[in-house]
């Protein structure tokens, strides 16, 4: 991750050198500069939620608290991996470009999820069918135990 922010903020240092005279810097750069502040604060939240085993609530998520806990990394490290992208619109962007730098936030926060959604989705599902296996299995044994 630090050779990917040295390439990054590296590029956006020089796009400020070699296109000094193009920076655009108005009101609407709060936008932008914002959300890094919210991404990073985003970032540090994923980064300390962990979910603890029977002690959830997380208004019926399908995923176990490992795999909860596996996609908060997820969305962490993407949080943190998408603010070099929002640094352009700071600086170069025409006014109302500058709210583009609102789908950049929203990429980070769905882009983590859908990394470890694609990951790990073979790991869930054969999860969810022994699940429902056992469960299938516990309603069978329930009804021959009522029928005795």
């Amino acid at each position: 991750m630090a050779g990917y922010y040295l390439l990054t903020v590296g590029l956006n240092l020089g796009a400020l050198i070699l296109f000094f005279g193009s920076i655009s810097v108005s009101r609407l750069s709060l936008v932008p500069a914002f959300l890094i502040v919210l991404t990073l604060l985003q970032y540090f939240l994923f980064k300390s939620l962990k979910s603890e085993r029977g002690y959830r609530t997380n208004y019926g998520s399908p995923l176990t608290s490992d795999e909860e806990n596996k996609r908060n990394e997820y969305v962490s490290k993407f949080m943190l991996a998408v603010i070099p992208w929002m640094l352009p619109f700071m600086f170069f962007f025409p006014s109302p470009l500058k709210l583009l730098s609102v789908f950049v936030h929203f990429i980070g926060l769905l882009g983590g999820t859908l990394i470890h959604r694609a990951k790990h989705k073979n790991d869930i599902l054969s999860r969810e069918q022994n699940e429902e296996n056992e469960r299938i299995e516990q309603e069978k044994k329930e009804e021959l135990g009522t029928l005795k």
